[in-house]
């Protein structure tokens, strides 16, 4: 059986080829992290005078299907656009905290008649685009 010996210069450059290679795999595994983020962005309109905002956390209802039993005014549309990189997806539950935020910022009590819109032009391998529109309302 034949026994190999290395030289002090070669013994040291086995861990530094080792540290070096674990250092680019964790720079790729962070670089492909990074590129799988995911962007959120909501806006609001108002369709006829502005209204003060309620307070952060104030309850807002959100009507997927029908609208409230109780008399309301239409006061805004709520936009919401949502954008995943890759395998994630993006649904209306990613969207309803942010329908919930701009009715709020619009002085709104609920949000309905919510809608959603895919672009398939905007649908790639990588990035992958939902748009959601919603009515917040204000009771009587």
């Amino acid at each position: 059986m034949k026994t190999q010996t290395l030289r002090a210069s070669q013994s040291r450059s086995i861990p530094f080829a080792h540290g070096l290679a674990c250092a680019i795999a964790a720079f790729l595994a962070a670089f492909v992290l990074w590129g799988c983020a995911t962007s959120e962005v909501s806006n609001h309109t108002f369709l006829h005078e502005a209204r003060a905002p309620r307070l952060q956390g104030a309850l807002v209802e959100i009507f997927t299907n029908g609208l409230p039993a109780r008399p309301f005014e239409r006061v805004a549309i709520l936009d919401v656009h949502c954008e995943a990189q890759f395998f994630a997806d993006r649904t209306i539950q990613n969207a309803i905290p942010l329908l919930m935020k701009e009715a709020r910022a619009a002085g709104c009590d609920a949000v309905v008649e919510i809608q959603e819109a895919k672009t398939p032009e905007n649908w790639t391998l990588e990035t992958k685009v939902k748009h959601y529109t919603g009515v917040g309302v204000a009771y009587k």
